[in-house]
């Protein structure tokens, strides 16, 4: 599943991409690759909160010095 995640994620079907990698942490909690492209498909949508907290953050990701803003610049991280 989360290979065709990443295929989604390609030709930009986030959503189908989204429950790909959402069926891939069902079935094992600790794959962080599933995470880390959840982050990229929930970010590639504009959906920054999700993209950390449900995504980057759960596969290991680095966020201290992230600074990101949504579409109204506001800081959301």
């Amino acid at each position: 599943m989360n290979i065709r995640a990443a295929a989604y994620t390609q030709i930009h079907k986030y959503t189908e991409a989204i429950r790909d990698c959402l069926k891939s942490v069902e079935i094992d909690p600790g794959y962080s690759k599933a995470y880390s492209r959840l982050g990229l498909a929930y970010y590639a949508q504009g959906n920054y909160r999700d993209a950390i907290d449900k995504g980057f953050k759960k596969g290991g990701c680095n966020t201290n010095s992230w600074i990101l803003r949504d579409a109204n610049c506001h800081t959301i991280y």
